[in-house]
């Protein structure tokens, strides 16, 4: 879909219109971002090799509509206030540092072909105190 006035919107207001369109179509949100990568149409997709087709095509633009832009705006004024409340709790602030698995992650080097998944997940569980077996 091509909006002639999506690029009146700040970039955060563009993504934030972009997910309610991708929830709507119930699609990836990760798509939601001016930085990803798309498929292109009749081009083979990048990872799986398939056709991606396209499944509708309409000529010209749409208006995107004031209700649609003015739901993006209050969703990024509910996140950003959400954000505001979470930055005053410092202990959640900094959660992360705190965290043995974050640590873990951020100071070990798993090399490829070592079972990542299981050295991780075992450090995880092990962490948090849930014993195999």
């Amino acid at each position: 879909m091509l909006f002639n006035n999506l690029a009146e919107l700040d970039k955060e207001h563009r993504k934030e219109v972009r997910k309610l369109f991708i929830k709507k179509f119930n699609c990836d949100e990760s798509k939601a971002s001016e930085e990803t990568l798309i498929s292109i149409e009749n081009k083979p997709h990048f990872k799986s090799n398939k056709i991606c087709e396209v499944v509708e095509n309409k000529e010209g633009y749409n208006t995107l509509n004031q209700i649609i832009i003015q739901e993006a705006k209050e969703n990024l004024t509910r996140y950003e206030d959400f954000n505001k409340e979470i930055d005053k709790d410092e202990d959640f602030r900094e959660y992360h540092l705190k965290d043995p698995f974050f640590n873990y992650i951020k100071n070990t080097k798993i090399g490829d072909g070592t079972q990542r998944n299981n050295v991780l997940f075992k450090k995880y569980c092990n962490s948090i105190g849930i014993k195999k077996g």
